[in-house]
């Protein structure tokens, strides 16, 4: 009782200091504007009434409408809360805003609500949240969204997830339970009220009634809530609304970073000029980091070692020297990362949850460290491993029952059998693992049993747990993100290391942001392409679409190995299709990393991908015909590569060809040197000649060449 009564007073103090009485009487009008924009805010509330486009007089509505938050589920009516406001103050002059003091006395919380207008957004944050009784959990605004338009001549675009339905009467064996797709209309059309990914809305520029064309706007918000951070409703009657899904404060106990979310409305921001939602991917992709330039500059894949149904390794280390040292040869050194696929005890998905023993199959111990010291040093290489995290053998080391996520049945949920069919394979529940710190001490001793650089590989790794009505511990899928696979991906940037995963495996957050890359990519949508690029890698569709595939961007994505097995290539049959594999595809995609995407523009039979510096991607489908270019520069034209990366430029035709290629300006005029390359090395020049600008090469079917300038002695 003491307590309350201390609570009680001390609210009551910072009630007479800091907030005025009768503040809601009379709703004020507080204008903050910019070149662009013009927003009108009330002055008393913390609402938005109004956003207008200067230049075009377009305007948005707010989220005026509202009585009230819902806190914890129920409503508070504006009545029930003390609500003071102060001008928010800029150092440097460039932004403007309105802090609104929030304090909600039934609660005893209070919190900071801003909303500043930049020069290129509207930011608004829940901040300095005062929650001394920890009684808030989750903060909803109210009937109205931040966005709204009844105006039908615009277009919504929206990415949702939902969950596979029906699996209440089966064991779940399946990697992941959801599914997202990508859905569009116009303001009016139905929409589906699913858990929201990503939205916006814009209206196409127009012609007004004096024939004049106008530029239309385009709208979108972003948040730092990877799970479901957009809430979007719509349907005739009823226009469309945008808008911020419910702010988890805390979860399990634990409170959660404060609220920051970007509100953008722009015209055409790519230079195509046209407004539409286009200019959102642009710019939602800017909002990203690049993942770091180490990966975005090598060739990354796969080398498949072992499993236990095998009487002998695919490759063993001494095998996989010759992998690597061949890669190395034919690419004159680009940089490499070779993740090792069945490193640990009997070989692939063998030994799980336990991560601590080398599998002896593949060569001694020591000689791991050995080889990755060598590629490290000699091979330009990381040497990095695969590894899962979410699986568990109920017969092997570190097994526990009750780090188990958990199945509509309450039992452990079930995965498959092992290779062997001799164990029976679980899911881990991330959120049960990191509270238990039984990961953490897993992870520890993997870094003890392998040499560990910059980068690792979590297979599979998903947010299992999805419906908190059937898990034991009431665990659903934000608890497994924000507290379970978060705090695992932190604990290994912490310490240096980068993380790549298999796909997006029916995880229904957006993984762009806080993982590195993706092993295999869906057929990307123009959102996909144009979001994504440089923020999430991606090994390709996992077709092997050829032409199509690599002129969207591909790496390899097929495992290696020395020896055939499976779908794998082999080092000693399939040499030939891995060198076009790297070349077709690999070395095509470290060119487009190394730029932006501007615009994607589809046809019916056509893609074209535009970057940043000119070069266009041209993808005819229908005719299954590729030309990437960049003025009057051909980088690829179907099976022919002529790639300039920093180390030179890299030449390559599939069936072989002789042709003139433009040179970039770096090389025209200067003294160059054209050399072959091979697995074993730099070998002799095929044809060549420079005349003016060009060059004549002939090349031989799948033979690499090199062309540098020669360098000064």
């Amino acid at each position: 009782m003491d307590r309350r009564k201390a609570l009680f007073f001390n609210a009551s103090f910072m009630f007479l200091l800091a907030f005025s009485p009768g503040c809601h009487q009379q709703q004020k009008i507080k204008m903050l504007e910019n070149e662009k924009l013009k927003l009108e805010l009330s002055g008393d509330l913390p609402l938005i009434r109004s956003y207008t486009m200067k230049q075009s007089g377009l305007s948005l509505q707010g989220d005026s409408g509202s009585t009230g938050w819902w806190v914890n589920g129920h409503l508070y009516p504006w009545k029930e809360w003390t609500i003071h406001t102060e001008k928010a103050v800029s150092e440097n002059n460039k932004t403007s805003g309105l802090i609104y003091h929030m304090y909600l006395p039934a609660l005893f919380v209070s919190f900071d609500y801003t909303i500043t207008l930049t020069p290129d957004a509207i930011l608004v944050s829940a901040d300095h949240i005062r929650d001394t009784a920890q009684k808030l959990l989750r903060l909803d605004w109210g009937e109205k969204t931040l966005l709204h338009s009844d105006d039908s001549s615009m277009h919504w675009w929206t990415r949702q997830s939902s969950l596979y339905k029906p699996f209440e009467r089966r064991k779940l064996a399946i990697r992941g339970l959801w599914t997202w797709d990508e859905f569009s209309g116009r303001v009016g059309d139905s929409i589906s009220r699913e858990s929201g990914i990503d939205a916006c809305l814009w209206k196409p520029d127009y012609k007004n009634a004096k024939g004049q064309r106008k530029q239309g706007l385009v709208a979108g918000l972003v948040s730092n809530t990877d799970l479901f951070p957009i809430r979007v409703e719509g349907g005739p009657g009823k226009g469309f609304s945008l808008g911020l899904n419910t702010y988890y404060h805390r979860l399990m106990g634990e409170p959660m970073p404060d609220l920051q979310a970007k509100l953008f409305l722009a015209d055409d921001m790519n230079g195509d000029s046209l407004t539409d939602d286009h200019d959102y991917f642009f710019w939602r992709n800017r909002q990203l980091p690049d993942v770091p330039e180490f990966i975005r500059r090598s060739i990354a894949y796969k080398v498949f070692m072992d499993r236990p149904d095998q009487s002998q390794p695919s490759t063993t280390l001494d095998q996989l020297d010759k992998i690597v040292t061949a890669i190395h040869n034919i690419t004159d050194g680009i940089p490499q990362i070779a993740y090792l696929v069945g490193w640990q005890y009997k070989g692939h998905d063998t030994g799980y949850p336990a991560l601590d023993k080398w599998n002896d199959r593949l060569g001694q111990h020591s000689e791991v460290y050995k080889k990755s010291a060598w590629y490290r040093d000699h091979l330009n290489t990381i040497l990095s491993y695969h590894l899962n995290i979410d699986d568990a053998f109920r017969f092997n080391k570190d097994w526990d029952s009750s780090l188990m996520a958990t199945d509509y049945d309450k039992g452990p949920m079930f995965w498959q059998m092992s290779y062997l069919k001799t164990d029976s394979n679980f899911h881990i529940s991330h959120y049960k693992d990191v509270k238990s710190g039984a990961i953490f001490n897993r992870l520890g001793e993997f870094l003890k049993t392998v040499p560990v650089e910059k980068i690792v590989h979590l297979d599979a790794m998903r947010t299992i747990n999805c419906n908190p009505a059937w898990e034991k511990d009431s665990i659903g899928v934000r608890e497994e993100l924000d507290l379970g696979l978060k705090p695992i991906i932190r604990w290994l940037e912490e310490k240096g290391i980068e993380v790549t995963t298999e796909g997006q495996n029916g995880n229904p957050q957006e993984l762009t942001g806080w993982i590195a890359g993706v092993y295999h990519m869906d057929d990307p949508s123009d959102a996909d392409l144009m979001i994504h690029h440089r923020k999430l890698l991606g090994g390709g569709l996992g077709e092997g679409r050829g032409r199509y595939e690599c002129g969207l961007g591909t790496s390899l994505h097929e495992d290696l190995a020395y020896r055939k097995i499976g779908q794998n290539l082999s080092f000693v049959k399939d040499w030939n299709t891995i060198k076009e594999r790297i070349y077709l595809g690999s070395l095509l995609y470290l060119y487009y990393q190394q730029r932006q995407i501007r615009n994607v523009k589809r046809e019916p039979d056509l893609i074209r991908v535009y970057y940043d510096d000119g070069t266009i991607a041209n993808i005819d489908t229908k005719n299954n015909h590729l030309l990437v270019s960049r003025g009057n520069l051909v980088i690829a034209r179907d099976d022919d590569r002529f790639i300039p990366l920093d180390s030179g430029i890299y030449a390559f035709s599939r069936n072989g060809s002789s042709a003139d290629w433009v040179l970039p300006p770096e090389y025209s005029g200067k003294e160059l040197e054209v050399f072959s390359l091979t697995e074993k090395g730099r070998g002799a020049a095929p044809e060549w000649r420079v005349t003016g600008n060009r060059i004549r090469l002939s090349l031989k079917a799948g033979e690499p060449v090199e062309i540098k300038t020669k360098s000064k002695k």
